[in-house]
């Protein structure tokens, strides 16, 4: 059980792009931009993303005898994400094809983590996405195991960030707490979210050609109880989104913070057996670009 939530979370602070935004408003503000994916049939981009999750957990038995582990996770992926039916009012096709994906966990801080390759390295998934619905999902010509598809499952989700209005320099705008927690902690839909979460653009810039907005993330106390006897705290993070305005796609994104945890393990038969509390920190790197030719 510690090990699966381990796996949960780093595989829910998985930022990956999400589709949409708000839509172009007329008579749109000098200095003011609007922040919105742009798709059309047989774009391409190619995603690399490094995780990282430090856990120190205690688990404490029936029996009051109490265990603690150190536990460092690590993820990378490199992937190409191409866009094969984008329309107005109807599911977006799309295919993710995995150049690889490798990762790792330790149990001492003293022993480096062992990398290993996943399944999904060296394969094409299809996806069908209605809104921020998964509907579909096909791996190698069979279905997906969708333990492994966490990260893909949550990539509409990225859009809740984006202003729904044009914004400026210094303009600040809140983020749903409940659309935050899902994005990093892999939070339900429909379950009260504690805390408060906002956006920044701190700066406007031009670079080799391209208008670059420069975004901050702003994440204090996010709590969520998503199933009795689990509960999942944020206590701080925050991070940097560098936006491309024309194209309407990220270029990097950075992400960082702490946490803890508590939670039960259960038997096969669904029997409290343990209880586990832990705390930690967390991180993210994902850059987005064209595909080599």
């Amino acid at each position: 059980m510690g090990h699966s939530i381990t796996r949960r979370t780093i595989v829910a602070i998985s930022l990956v792009l999400g589709i949409g935004g708000a839509a172009a408003l007329p008579g749109q503000e000098a200095g003011k931009v609007t922040l919105t994916t742009k798709l059309k049939a047989g774009d391409k981009w190619q995603v690399s993303s490094e995780l990282y999750l430090d856990m120190d957990l205690r688990t404490t038995d029936v029996e009051k005898e109490s265990k603690f582990r150190k536990v460092v996770r690590q993820r990378s992926e490199r992937y190409v994400r191409t866009f094969t039916e984008v329309k107005d009012g109807a599911p977006i096709r799309e295919q993710i094809e995995y150049l690889s994906c490798r990762e790792g966990e330790s149990q001492s801080p003293n022993v480096p983590v062992e990398f290993k390759t996943t399944p999904l390295s060296g394969q094409t998934v299809s996806l069908t996405m209605d809104g921020k619905k998964l509907v579909s999902s096909v791996l190698s010509g069979a279905k997906v195991d969708p333990a492994e598809l966490d990260g893909i499952k949550m990539i509409e989700e990225y859009a809740a960030l984006l202003p729904k209005r044009p914004v400026g320099v210094d303009d600040v705008w809140p983020v749903p707490n409940e659309e935050a927690v899902r994005l990093v902690i892999g939070g339900r839909k429909g379950v009260p979210t504690e805390g408060s979460v906002s956006c920044k653009l701190k700066s406007l810039e031009t670079r080799d050609g391209r208008q670059l907005a420069h975004l901050s993330i702003d994440l204090l106390r996010l709590k969520q109880v998503p199933r009795p006897g689990y509960e999942m705290t944020l206590k701080a993070s925050n991070g940097e989104l560098l936006f491309d305005v024309a194209a309407g796609r990220p270029v990097s994104l950075k992400i960082s913070g702490t946490y803890d945890m508590k939670g039960a393990e259960d038997d096969v038969n669904g029997a409290r057996i343990a209880d586990m509390v832990g705390r930690g920190s967390w991180s993210c790197s994902v850059t987005f670009e064209p595909p080599p030719p």
